[in-house]
């Protein structure tokens, strides 16, 4: 059964003062899809199944039940921030190595700050996914496609850059 779900008991952090607006969330760990808020819930974030093993794309695709589309949310830090593991190869974090490219990787035993996600209430259920430095997840040019690339950008507020979890 799906649960729609990101308040868990309702704590915030403090008010942040760059990226996207609002405190950061505490997620429930768990398993999730990450539905884009353009069209929902018929697209969701996926990972590429081409690639080695240290690093593989991560994009839009269309709603399915293959563990590539789901996304385990851990938090070693007990704070209100998360690693978010690829269901299929969970040693991929979703990462923001740089600006404008996401990206599964690989850290192995050293992980680093381009993994780490905060989740920040962008109204009516939906979230902003924001990564240490800032910058909110985002589907580029807001297209509706298979393979469409998930990058990082500055906060606008558009729904491209709008993402429901829905626990799985």
């Amino acid at each position: 059964m799906k649960n729609e779900t990101i308040s868990g008991d309702g704590k915030t952090s403090e008010q942040t003062t760059k990226g996207a607006p609002g405190n950061n969330m505490k997620v429930p760990l768990g398993t999730y899809k990450i539905y884009s808020s353009l069209s929902y819930p018929n697209w969701l974030v996926d990972m590429s199944l081409s690639g080695g093993n240290q690093e593989r794309n991560v994009k839009l695709f269309q709603d399915n039940n293959e563990t590539e589309s789901t996304w385990i949310f851990f938090n070693e830090e007990n704070d209100y921030t998360y690693t978010i593991r690829n269901g299929k190869e969970r040693d991929l974090y979703l990462s923001s190595i740089k600006a404008d490219s996401v990206v599964a990787y690989n850290y192995g035993n050293s992980l680093s700050k381009s993994h780490r996600w905060s989740v920040r209430d962008a109204g009516n259920g939906f979230v902003y996914i924001v990564s240490a430095g800032e910058l909110v997840l985002d589907v580029k040019q807001s297209i509706t496609a298979n393979n469409t690339d998930i990058i990082t950008s500055g906060y606008a507020g558009t729904a491209n850059q709008k993402f429901k979890l829905v626990r799985i």
